[in-house]
């Protein structure tokens, strides 16, 4: 039965500040046997557009695993999550979910595939009983700013003739935020999660409910979790470490700027400034302000003396 317009609008989460790739939330939606659905339709979404060699069909099942994967380095626990299922055909998949830019996200994508090819090996198994591997990243930032599909797909060719070695290894990068550059004629099932998760606005996503029941059902899920304080409990939590981290990085870089400007400066007035300095200087103090620094601080971090920094200010 078809909801009325009414009811749907008012499933529709108006907050432009939810962040739909947070890791609370993307684990309510796609690793839980009550919304496997979701999970499923998202799979066979990504493989309607990018078709690993070992895939053939529809994903009509999924089981989850029951153990993470250990993180890869100090900071990864803040920006990714990794969800692992089997499909009914045997294929297992490693969904990265990624909310920042991670400079070892292709390290990562080897180093998990090693272990999740090579931990299901066991004593008097045939390495022809090895299934798949396909790992699947769904990006809220651009990695790769020079391409203009938002899906890239690699596997394992020979580098002359292209010959495929080995179909049991796969790797898919999904860059949510290029979908929202493309045509209404280009959407696709896969461009409708994207759009969705990368929430354009309320408005947006309505209509995307309006027409597909399974964006339709995700907004319900959606719903429920903004109303459940255990839930919205670990959203805030996980928002808190992210948004914290992106301070401490922007701190981090701030200072090394204002160090290597310091470096060689002109002592003395502001007007000694080396000529091309003033801007950047600004644009640091602004940042400064922005993360809620101290006078005392900004002048730590700059160099700046008192006179310099009220100049700036």
């Amino acid at each position: 039965m078809k909801k009325s317009t009414a009811n749907m609008r008012a499933i529709i989460n108006c907050d432009k500040t939810f962040n739909r790739f947070n890791d609370a939330f993307v684990k309510f939606l796609f690793s839980t046997e009550k919304h496997k659905n979701f999970l499923i339709d998202l799979l066979n979404a990504v493989f309607a557009e990018r078709r690993p060699p070992c895939v053939s069909g529809q994903v009509l099942d999924v089981t989850f695993a029951d153990r993470e994967m250990p993180p890869f380095h100090d900071a990864a626990k803040y920006s990714r999550l990794d969800i692992r299922a089997l499909t009914d055909s045997g294929q297992m998949i490693n969904i990265e979910v990624q909310s920042g830019f991670d400079k070892y996200l292709k390290d990562r994508n080897l180093f998990y595939f090693s272990k999740l090819f090579s931990e299901q090996l066991t004593a008097g198994m045939d390495y022809s009983q090895l299934k798949p591997v396909v790992i699947i990243n769904l990006l809220a930032v651009n990695y790769f700013p020079t391409r203009k599909d938002y899906i890239s797909s690699y596997s394992l060719h020979e580098d002359k003739d292209h010959e495929l070695m080995t179909d049991k290894v796969n790797f898919i990068f999904i860059e949510a935020q290029k979908c929202q550059q493309m045509g209404d004629k280009n959407k696709s099932r896969l461009t409708r999660w994207m759009t969705y998760l990368t929430y354009p606005s309320s408005e947006v996503v309505y209509q995307l409910a309006q027409i597909d029941k399974i964006i339709a059902q995700v907004m319900e899920a959606e719903t429920m979790f903004c109303s459940t304080p255990q839930e919205v409990h670990l959203y805030e939590a996980q928002e808190k470490l992210r948004l914290d981290m992106l301070t401490r990085e922007r701190t981090a870089k701030a200072e090394g700027k204002a160090e290597g400007f310091a470096e060689g400066r002109t002592e003395g007035k502001a007007e000694g400034f080396a000529e091309g300095r003033t801007e950047t200087l600004l644009e640091i103090i602004s940042n400064l302000k922005n993360l809620g620094c101290t006078r005392e601080q900004m002048k730590a971090i700059t160099k700046l003396n008192d006179e310099q920094l009220a100049q700036l200010l």
